[in-house]
């Protein structure tokens, strides 16, 4: 984000939200817990496929839809499809 040292955001989040900054670091940590699943992932699958340009074109299609398809189910599934779902719920 665009704030870069936590005791800003700290302070941003009390005297300019009036909230707690808890949330914001949870997601933070959940955020760097999802790209840390998505490399190590991508790096296992990658790791036994040769170095020719056939491979590293292998490769950078795995490192696309790996990540990919980690971020879908960990960001659509977590935050966004439950408020969705409570939305329709309320349309009824």
């Amino acid at each position: 984000g665009l704030v870069t040292i936590p005791w800003e955001t700290i302070i941003l989040y009390k005297h300019y939200f009036k909230s707690s900054s808890k949330i914001y670091f949870a997601r933070l940590a959940y955020s760097f817990f999802v790209i840390a699943v998505c490399s190590i992932i991508s790096y296992l699958v990658c790791l036994n496929i040769p170095g020719t340009i056939f491979g590293i074109m292998v490769k950078g299609l795995i490192c696309f839809i790996i990540p990919t398809i980690v971020f879908l189910i960990a960001y659509t599934l977590v935050f966004e499809l439950p408020t969705q779902v409570v939305f329709l719920l309320h349309q009824l």
